[in-house]
């Protein structure tokens, strides 16, 4: 009797530990149908069917943490929104007389997180003035990984070409301002993962650069 009770403990244990999580995820709701979500997970580019528990509301762009029963991913918990677009502003007028791309002080830039896609629209625009001849004055963007810039990786450094500039020959009398706005494509992102943009601004060569209204938006495709 005492060998059949522990057989059965042992099976019943044996069981238990079968349908016992033993993996986890995160990843992006893209959509939703009756008893299954289709989420993309992190570090992957195609959505898959996957159950969820009761109580949950899913919806595309929720961020979302998954276990694995058995051969089934299952949803049972949501912890963010990716919002779009993502957008930054800010009003001080500044300057910067170095060929060194500097962030000002507020800084304008936003975190996201990568769509499905792993394609985004970055603009960056405002007001950009310099009054040296023959010299321009740049505001562009630059993208590193993570949520912290100091200790990100370099996905795109600041390029004259994604964003906007004033010069070149000038009457020192009558300084050139340009207010526009530059939208670049952003292609190859990590699906689900964390990525920053922040816009810098310098002068080519050294010389003058005040830029004012500055904003940085960052929006999925």
């Amino acid at each position: 009797m005492n060998t059949l009770s522990a057989y059965l403990v042992n099976l019943v244990d044996e069981r238990i530990g079968r349908h016992q999580s033993k993996e986890s995820a995160t990843g992006t709701v893209v959509s939703t149908s009756g008893a299954y979500v289709y989420v993309v997970m992190d570090g992957d580019s195609q959505p898959m069917p996957c159950k969820f528990v009761a109580g949950l509301t899913l919806h595309p762009d929720v961020r979302v943490v998954l276990h694995k029963y058995g051969d089934d991913w299952t949803v049972t918990d949501s912890f963010a929104k990716a919002y779009w677009p993502r957008y930054s502003y800010d009003q001080t007028v500044l300057n910067n007389a170095t060929v060194t791309p500097s962030l000002g002080s507020p800084e304008v830039g936003v975190t996201f997180l990568a769509p499905p896609s792993g394609k985004v629209l970055v603009s960056v625009g405002g007001y950009v003035g310099q009054s040296v001849n023959d010299n321009s004055a740049h505001l562009s963007f630059s993208m590193r990984t993570g949520s912290d810039w100091s200790d990100g990786q370099q996905v795109i450094g600041f390029e004259y070409k994604r964003g906007i500039m004033a010069g070149q020959p000038v009457n020192v009398g009558a300084a050139p301002e340009d207010g526009s706005v530059n939208t670049s494509p952003v292609e190859n992102l990590v699906p689900g993962g964390e990525y920053i943009v922040r816009a810098g601004f310098w002068s080519a060569p050294a010389g003058t650069c005040t830029v004012h209204a500055r904003f940085v938006m960052v929006n999925q495709v």
